[in-house]
């Protein structure tokens, strides 16, 4: 072990006077102990900036005690991080250190997160500064409007709540307390008065009411003056004015000759309080410093974050700041594993379990269709984990308030990078997407109706991204600054609302609107349907996690058991609903027995399918030739192009699928009925590491219209024909009436062993694949502007009747089972 003996001579230039005996040149003598590695560490020689209190005291018998950088002596105290040293409390006689923000501690040597609600302490203060235009134009600019909320420990006459100084022109806006009433001063600088020789002008203006006469726990205080000059101030919305008629001209003059100002607010106190004691006009009546709580300070209307963070919080400069909610959860109030958190310095909220709900969560909740109160949220795993240069995003969704964030989901939780979300503002919707490299938004050109259902669709190509509302024909688009394509998700997705603003991008976290500063809140209202790159999300099903969620009792599915019968189930459709019937169960609410061993003709309406899984029909459908043989008759298409309504354009049908489910490729061979009418016959092959992510796969597609074959032969609607698939070896033939038209083959890799076969249409969902996303562009110009879900396939809508496989004839009643089949019309 080897010790060196350092000595540091520094000079320190302090930013204010600690105190008239104090020297500014000091200098510090340090033993050092630098271990010999080869030697076992000496854990009690460990470095270790703990220590026992009397660490943090001056020695008064050394004068080599020890001062570590940034810290300074007070009295018998060291004063860390940036503290200042308070002057001796008239209560106790002893100085103390008073904070800088973001610490704690008799030392200052806690760091801390700083907090929401503020207290100050005798001594602090908070400063924030702010900008102000004064154009001509926007009288609002010629206003100034201070308010926050308050609620006093100790009030003491000649107190300072507020000082707003003008840096520019030397103006000064002050609000103290005197003699149990509040007072508020204005002062103009030299600059409007043209000469400092001109005799003090100021204007006052003293509140009638008493603060105790009140008797209120919280006050809310605003004060200021009009566009017209006329100084204001409010105690509880009990608002007084002072008109005066030389003050108007005098501020007419003024913001005439004004451009732009730059303005200094401090709220409890000032940093110069001692100075301005002295001031021949001020200094009698700021005496003290404000203590105690103060909550939503506001300039102009806009919420001032009393913190000072990296990424959160508007304050510049702050001491003594402490907590004002530090005890509001103290006692544990929330029941069933809820967690308590402040709502504000008195109050507090509980965030409850999925399944519980209540002030405190005494109360359990069945959940079928979520609601949101604006302080709830539910969390998926949604896009997490995907970056893509197609995304779509398509939420169905009740509002009952003009304002609150709908979805979320971003890249980090640093404020930064890929983000998507969906909001409500001042009545429109708004979606903010950013790519990495510049947000972009689109805004609804017209409110949303309260209490009614929306439909709301966002999707991006590369930079593009675009909005359609409620099925409309009219699209609104707007491109993302910069070169990124991407969208990149990381997190969660975040429905109704988030847990903490704070991690939201710092592009989205204030939003603004017209002159005033939009506040993200939680979303008011019910979501019923998710769906995120063409996959629905189980709303209920697959929550990873939630706080307050309630159920959406005035939509039928909140009671799935009451709106559907024999296990149905109910499946929302904005404000109707449908029942999605169980295999052998038919009826608008599954009340209907199918008797499926005595239907040989089926119908589906492009939401039912038959599955059969058995290990008969597997052998049969993994031989090298089978032959599948039905007759299918289609559904008559109402002409949508006439009516323009999108919402029924023809879509691909999905007819007979054999799927190999047991891998992480999925490999599909697909009969599908296009929406020009025409029979296609196609591998669909994609790798999945989870619902939304995919990569698609060649899909090693071999066609015959070389041949001369009847590959355009359409399928007519209302009319029986006859389909049939046969394989033989590795090549899959479909025929339509006995004319073959299409093929593929297994070339190049091998076929898959298939573990389902399936009429009518899928069992689960397939995503969105880049083919899906269609752009809008000069080269290709669309009569009709679609989005990709206007393209996504449906299942087959008509009858299917005499099923062979093999020559063996198939009934209903021979599936696995089944969703949504119903009896063909005008069959007996």
């Amino acid at each position: 072990m080897m010790r060196l003996a350092i000595v540091l001579a520094i000079v320190m230039i302090q930013p204010f006077q600690l105190s008239t005996s104090q020297d500014s040149d000091w200098s510090m003598v340090m033993e050092v102990e630098v271990e010999d590695p080869s030697q076992p560490r000496n854990e009690s020689k460990a470095d270790s900036f703990r220590g026992t209190e009397e660490d943090h005291h001056v020695s008064r018998n050394s004068q080599d005690s020890v001062i570590y950088l940034n810290s300074n002596r007070c009295g018998s105290l060291i004063c860390y991080n940036g503290a200042r040293c308070f002057p001796p409390i008239k209560r106790t006689g002893f100085k103390k250190c008073l904070c800088q923000m973001g610490f704690l501690g008799d030392n200052c040597e806690i760091a801390n997160q700083e907090f929401r609600f503020p207290k100050i302490e005798e001594g602090g203060y908070l400063k924030f500064l702010h900008p102000q235009s004064h154009h001509q134009k926007d009288l609002s600019n010629r206003e100034l409007i201070v308010e926050f909320d308050l609620k006093p420990s100790l009030l003491e006459d000649h107190s300072l709540l507020a000082y707003h100084l003008n840096v520019i022109t030397g103006d000064k806006n002050i609000l103290t307390y005197e003699d149990d009433h509040l007072v508020y001063r204005k002062i103009f600088g030299a600059q409007l008065l043209q000469t400092d020789k001109q005799p003090f002008n100021m204007s006052e203006l003293r509140h009638n009411c008493s603060l105790r006469s009140v008797r209120s726990q919280w006050y809310h205080v605003s004060f200021g003056h009009t566009a017209g000059g006329n100084l204001f101030l409010s105690v509880n919305e009990n608002r007084q004015e002072l008109p005066t008629v030389l003050f108007k001209n005098l501020f007419v003059q003024y913001h005439r000759a004004a451009d732009a100002s730059l303005n200094e607010l401090y709220i409890g106190g000032h940093p110069e309080l001692e100075q301005l004691k002295q001031d021949v006009h001020l200094g009698k009546y700021l005496q003290k410093n404000y203590v105690g709580c103060i909550h939503h300070i506001r300039v102009q209307g806009k919420r001032l974050d009393p913190r000072r963070k990296s990424f959160v919080g508007d304050a510049v400069e702050g001491f003594g700041i402490t907590d004002c909610a530090k005890d509001v959860c103290s006692e544990s109030p929330c029941q069933n594993n809820g967690t308590c958190r402040p709502a504000s310095g008195s109050t507090y909220e509980c965030l409850c379990p999925f399944g519980v709900t209540g002030l405190s969560c005494n109360a359990r909740v069945a959940v079928h269709l979520p609601a949101y109160s604006g302080n709830s949220f539910s969390v998926y795993r949604g896009l997490r984990g995907t970056s893509r240069s197609q995304s779509s995003i398509l939420m169905v969704f009740m509002p009952r308030s003009s304002e609150g964030l709908l979805l979320y989901q971003g890249l980090s939780t640093d404020k930064r990078g890929d983000f998507v979300a969906i909001l409500m503002t001042n009545g429109h919707l708004v979606v903010v997407w950013d790519l990495g490299s510049g947000h972009a938004h689109l805004r609804s050109p017209t409110k949303l109706a309260l209490d009614v259902w929306h439909t709301v669709e966002f999707w991006h190509i590369g930079r593009e991204g675009f909005v359609r509302l409620n099925l409309s024909p009219e699209i609104q688009s707007a491109f993302t600054v910069g070169e990124l394509v991407q969208l990149t998700l990381g997190q969660d997705l975040y429905l109704g609302g988030h847990p903490d603003m704070d991690l939201l991008a710092a592009s989205l976290t204030k939003w603004d609107i017209g002159k005033n500063e939009y506040q993200l809140v939680g979303f008011q209202g019910c979501i019923q349907e998710l769906v995120l790159n063409g996959i629905p999300v189980r709303m209920v099903e697959q929550i990873l996690y939630s706080a307050n969620l309630n159920n959406c009792q005035q939509h039928a599915c909140s009671s799935p058991t009451s709106a559907c019968s024999n296990r149905g189930t109910c499946v929302p459709k904005t404000s109707s609903h449908q029942c999605s019937c169980l295999l052998g169960y038919t009826g608008s609410f599954c009340e209907e027995k199918l008797l499926l061993d005595k239907t040989a003709q089926v119908s589906f309406d492009g939401n039912g399918y038959l599955e059969f899984s058995s290990r008969p029909f597997l052998n049969i459908i993994n031989i090298p030739h089978f032959d599948i043989y039905m007759d299918i008759k289609t559904h008559s298409e109402a002409d949508s192009s006439k009516t323009g309504d999108i919402s029924h354009l023809p879509k691909d049908q999905n007819l007979l699928t054999l799927g190999d489910y047991a891998t992480l490729e999925k490999r599909f061979l697909m009969i599908k009925i296009t929406a020009r009418g025409q029979l296609t016959l196609s591998w669909l092959r994609y790798t999945s590491h989870s619902e939304f992510i995919v990569n698609v796969l060649s899909e090693n597609r071999t066609t015959f219209e070389s041949r001369g074959l009847a590959s355009k032969q359409k399928v007519e609607p209302g009319h029986w024909q006859k389909l049939m698939l046969k394989r033989r070896s590795n090549d899959f033939l479909l025929y339509l009436n006995g004319s073959q038209i299409d093929s593929v083959n297994g070339s190049g890799s091998a076929v898959p062993v298939f573990n389902k076969l399936l009429i009518g249409g899928l069992d689960s969902y397939i995503p969105l694949f880049p083919d899906d996303f269609v752009g809008i562009n000069s080269q290709q110009l669309l009569v009709t502007p679609t989005s990709p879900m206007d393209r996504k396939s449906t299942g087959f809508r008509g009858c299917v009747g005499n099923i062979h496989i093999n020559g063996r004839r198939v009934m209903a009643g021979d599936a696995q089972s089944g969703r949504n089949v119903n009896a063909c019309p005008g069959v007996t």
